[in-house]
């Protein structure tokens, strides 16, 4: 849910630039470029638009922070976890996979 978010923010920072006339590329490069217009003191946009597009991009980057620290945590738990270790060896599942099936249940 976490990724899906933070694209659903990259997809409508560069959607509503692009309704403004402003194409940046799909991907994390574009969405850098569009971040950096965005906070651009001489961006060629409404100053009310301009300011609504710098949440977005305030939003999209801490989401990101937030899932790249999510992702650390659970890898350096999957790292202590022999039951997550052994489900990583399964072809196709990976440690963020892994980490929430040896879950202790209550």
């Amino acid at each position: 849910m976490l990724i899906r978010e933070r694209v659903r923010l990259r997809n409508a920072l560069r959607g509503h630039l692009a309704e403004f006339g402003f194409v940046f590329p799909v991907g994390e490069a574009g969405v850098r470029e569009a971040i950096s217009y965005v906070n651009k003191a001489d961006a060629a946009l409404l100053p009310l638009a301009q300011k609504a597009l710098q949440i977005l991009a305030c939003q999209y980057e801490t989401m990101k922070k937030d899932i790249a620290s999510l992702e650390k945590e659970i890898l350096a738990w999957h790292k202590t976890s022999e039951a997550s270790r052994r489900v990583a060896t399964i072809p196709g599942i990976g440690a963020l996979s892994a980490s929430p099936y040896p879950a202790k249940r209550p």
